[in-house]
């Protein structure tokens, strides 16, 4: 009677865990359509974009929900300091920068003061509320917040390529996983770089020898978001054409936003199989067992 049970209890524990390892595919979580017809004019990219589920009544550092967006700005600025700079240049409405913060904090769980990266977004927000990093800066030329803001005679305009999400007054917000490295980062890389004349003069030896410090600066510079490009490909490259095909109308956001959903539910399935196998086996365990007898005739092996 014991082994049947055991055997029955082993086939269920591998039915739960084959279903749970399962998970829906991304058309089911995007609602893909595939007869729907993509355009690449302004209004499908800004509405792509603020398509993310965020409430803009709901503070980004606490718990706290306001009864509008103005309240629940004038309640960020008194308790945690954070004012958006010269709201009169603002390109897009409040609610559009909130949902672009949200994004950095929810998915990348980044730090929107010294980019500091945690875990969670509850671990960022406890490092924001800590260090009172709760703000923003424009005043550096390579923040990407200040693309959200049209200052006059500056003359930083941003160029429109297929990685960028056009909003709906005409500004191009670059993608965070695309971003221009910045200059000081570069510096290293560009001061061991060979000119094609230098080159020409070099055998085949010494063409050798000087290629090994440039891979490696070239290494060194790349930055956060060089990396966090690089993995994002090779998780594309992972999925099916279909898969691949339903997130190609999305901008980079939240294409890594629905690719850490699923890797999130893939890692809980897997962590899910493995406590039930654990478990089974040591049901299993004559060791860890105060009162063991036996179901078949004969001495007591082991």
């Amino acid at each position: 009677m014991t082994t049947a049970s055991n055997a029955s209890g082993t086939s269920g524990v591998t039915s739960q865990s084959d279903h749970a390892t399962q998970h829906k595919p991304l058309q089911d979580i995007i609602g893909y359509d595939p007869e729907h017809k993509f355009s690449t004019d302004d209004d499908s990219a800004s509405e792509a974009f603020n398509s993310t589920k965020f409430d803009p009544t709901r503070c980004l550092f606490c718990l706290s929900t306001s009864e509008n967006i103005d309240i629940n700005l004038d309640h960020m600025s008194k308790s945690h300091g954070m004012t958006i700079p010269s709201p009169h240049q603002l390109t897009v409405d409040p609610t559009t920068l909130l949902t672009y913060l949200n994004f950095v904090i929810s998915v990348y769980h980044e730090c929107l003061t010294c980019g500091t990266q945690r875990r969670n977004t509850q671990a960022i927000q406890q490092h924001m509320l800590g260090k009172k990093h709760c703000a923003f800066d424009i005043s550096d030329m390579e923040s990407e917040y200040r693309e959200f803001w049209d200052f006059e005679g500056d003359g930083t305009g941003v160029e429109v390529d297929g990685d960028n999400v056009t909003l709906p007054s005409g500004k191009v917000i670059m993608s965070r996983s695309v971003r221009p490295t910045q200059q000081r980062q570069r510096s290293s890389a560009q001061h061991v770089a060979l000119s094609p004349l230098d080159t020409s003069s070099l055998d085949a030896s010494n063409l050798n020898t000087s290629s090994m410090p440039d891979q490696h600066s070239h290494k060194q510079a790349l930055t956060r978001q060089d990396l966090r490009a690089l993995r994002m490909d090779k998780q594309l490259g992972t999925l099916s054409s279909n898969d691949r095909l339903a997130l190609a109308h999305l901008p980079h956001p939240q294409q890594r936003a629905i690719l850490l959903a699923q890797h999130n539910q893939l890692r809980t399935a897997r962590r899910q199989q493995r406590a039930m196998e654990s478990s089974l086996q040591r049901k299993n365990n004559q060791t860890l067992m105060k009162h063991f007898v036996s179901d078949v005739p004969g001495p007591k092996l082991g």
